[in-house]
This record gives C-alpha cells, sequence and structure tokens, in this order.
C-alpha cells in the first residue's frame, strides 16, 4: 500500500525546531506516512540526516531557490506528496503523539478508497483565548451541522491554526503573492471545496510560540490585516463559494474593519 497521509513542513533557518518538528510526527503505521520539509531558500540550507524520522517515517527535503513565503512553501510540498491527504506542520510546533494514528483510524472509516474529500481540524495547545473557544464550539456541534457552521464561521474568522488542518489534496488551494494571512486562504478555501468538515476534540499540536507573536510572518499586525482583506475580496470572486455564503462575505469585512476600529479606539495590542 502506498502513503496515505503526507505531513507538510515548510521550514527558514530553523534547524533545531524543524527536526523536533519531524521527529514529533509518529505512527504505528509508519509506512503510511511520509514527511515533506520544503526549505524556503534560508541563508543556512536545512538537511536531515536519514531518510526516515525516529519513527521510520519517510522524509523528503525539498528547497526554493527563492525566498517565498510559508504558502508557496507548502504549495511546493503538496504538489510533490505522493499521498491523496495532507495534514500541516509549522517548523517550530510539535505534533501530538496520538493525531497521526488519530487521522489514519478517521480515513479508514471514511472511505476503503481512502480519497474521501473530508476536512478536518483539531485542537492547539499554546493558542489564543478567541481560537480556543471557536474551535471548542465547533467541536461540540453535531457533526451533521459542523459543515455549514464552521464555512459560515470561516466568513467572519479564521478559527484554526495551520498543524491542526487535514485535508483532501485536491482541496489545498494557496494564493501566489500573499505572504501575509496566506493560512486563511488555504484554511477557507479547504473548508468550502471539502465535502464534509469535521471540528474534532482531538489535540492535534502543540505551538511552538503564540500566535501573532515575534518569530513568522504574522508578526506584522498591518500586513495580517490587509492579507485578510485579500483574502476576503478573493472570496466574493470564488467559484468554489456558493453565492448564498458569498452573500455573507461583506459582513466579514465590515466585521474585520470594526474589529480594527475597536482595537485601535482603545489601543489593544
Amino acid at each position: 500500500m502506498g502513503k496515505l497521509i503526507t505531513v507538510v513542513i515548510p521550514t527558514y533557518n530553523r534547524r533545531r525546531k524543524t527536526i523536533q518538528a519531524i521527529e514529533s510526527v509518529i505512527s504505528s503505521k509508519p509506512g503510511l506516512v511520509e514527511i515533506i520539509v520544503v526549505d524556503d531558500c534560508g541563508s543556512i540550507p536545512f538537511e536531515y540526516p536519514s531518510v526516515r524520522n525516529n519513527c521510520g517515517v519517510a522524509v523528503r527535503v525539498l528547497s526554493l531557490d527563492v525566498n517565498s513565503g510559508p504558502g508557496i512553501a507548502r504549495m511546493l510540498g503538496v504538489k510533490h506528496a505522493t499521498s491523496n491527504y495532507i495534514a500541516f506542520l509549522d517548523s517550530d510546533d510539535v505534533y501530538s503523539p496520538a493525531w497521526v494514528d488519530y487521522l489514519l483510524t478517521k480515513i479508514a472509516s471514511y472511505s476503503s478508497s481512502g480519497n474521501a474529500r473530508v476536512f478536518i481540524a483539531g485542537h492547539a495547545v499554546g493558542g489564543n483565548s478567541s481560537g480556543f473557544f471557536v474551535t471548542k464550539f465547533l467541536s461540540l456541534v453535531p457533526e451533521n451541522l459542523q459543515t455549514v457552521l464552521t464555512r459560515f464561521v470561516s466568513i467572519f474568522f479564521n478559527p484554526f491554526y495551520t498543524p491542526t488542518l487535514f485535508m483532501h489534496k485536491d482541496c489545498c488551494h494557496f494564493l501566489k503573492g500573499l505572504r501575509h494571512c496566506e493560512d486563511y486562504y488555504t484554511n477557507v478555501l479547504g473548508v468550502f471545496t471539502s465535502s464534509e468538515v469535521l471540528v474534532v476534540r482531538e489535540v492535534a499540536c502543540e505551538l511552538g510560540r503564540e500566535p501573532n507573536s515575534k518569530g513568522g510572518e504574522s508578526n506584522d499586525k498591518i500586513k495580517m490585516s490587509r492579507g485578510e482583506m485579500v483574502v476576503r475580496k478573493s472570496m466574493l470572486r470564488s467559484n468554489s463559494i456558493s453565492v448564498l455564503y458569498r452573500l455573507f462575505v461583506p459582513l466579514g469585512m465590515l466585521y474585520q474593519m470594526a474589529r480594527i476600529s475597536f482595537k485601535k479606539l482603545f489601543s489593544f495590542k
């Protein structure tokens, strides 16, 4: 049997943390999983000392010739994936030990062919309170309502951390040129192009740093806000999103502008 899950890890000058991320990909069936690390043209090229991690999961390293941001790096990883399913992991985060086997179990329960277009989001340890409460709420909603409700919620905010996500390769979409809030585009298109969305109670990962803190593209709040608006404008033009949902996108834009104004008014950091 071929690979069922490809874990894509973009990295940029983070050798030690990237190796920790690689070693966190643990499975009782390592032959069904592969890891693709994409070096985003770091000043020190990333090298992994083996073709497999300590658990026996196959590891490949790809490199970009020009620093392009995590979105393009993930896109290259997805392009070279040999499996139908993609799980994302950032180089400064680590998976929960049970996460990969949980995903393999879900694949087996959905389709004997391993080709169901399902989107799964787990929980993250170390995230902010708003993201935690939204994902917690969605995970408590009956499964038959989660797809519709998650699509609606995604119009207004991005409740998911990239390392908690799992989706079919055909549902992975990236917006070239977008370096800030690029994960929001991938997340929302994944939600809308998947046939079923599940927000589960299982812990997917532990974040290496607080979201929007120093150390990544998300640190620049002004550029992040602009990127968020670019994503919403693209949602208005996307044929992957039904007209009914697109009617709510302008409300999402108004919500974003109101949120920014509120933070400025009260000098929130």
